[in-house]
């Protein structure tokens, strides 16, 4: 009976000193996962209103790093731009091109609420402190199925 014992023991030793054993939970509050990117978490469909402007936009960021620009200018009918983007993660700065390879009227300032709902953009190239905050929400079907695609970037004037 001694020798069973000896050897249980000798067994949770082994076990207990391995050092493929897991690592131990972090504990309340803390996160076990690896911290998420910023590209990541601004990846979706997004919604800003600027009632001063008479803006409604709706922007779509993709992982295989495309955009649709979804904006509606007054009355009228939403038009839509597409293109692609890259964040730097280190300055958090969203830059991007049209698919005629003109490049956006700016750079952004990208900040991203806690809870990932909310996405501030600042432009770079203005002089003011303009912020721009996106809700993240769904393109409506009307939205996407009634607009009209800009193929050159040029020919209006996109907010974005």
């Amino acid at each position: 009976m001694k020798k069973i014992l000896y050897t249980v023991m000798a067994l949770m030793c082994f076990v207990c000193c391995d050092k493929t054993s897991p690592t131990p939970d972090p504990g309340p509050g803390a996160s076990p996962q690896p911290e998420e990117t910023l590209a990541a978490a601004i990846i979706g469909e997004w919604h800003y209103t600027d009632a001063s402007l008479g803006a409604d936009i709706y922007l779509g960021l993709t992982e295989n790093k495309k955009f649709e620009l979804y904006q509606k200018i007054g009355d009228g009918a939403y038009h839509l731009y597409k293109g692609s983007w890259q964040i730097d993660e280190e300055s958090a700065v969203l830059s991007g091109k049209y698919n005629d390879s003109q490049a956006w009227g700016s750079e952004y300032d990208v900040a991203i609420s806690g809870d990932g709902k909310t996405l501030t953009l600042s432009p770079k190239a203005s002089g003011a402190e303009e912020k721009h905050a996106y809700t993240r929400e769904e393109i409506p079907a009307s939205v996407s199925e009634h607009c009209v695609t800009v193929v050159k970037s040029e020919d209006y004037s996109p907010v974005f």
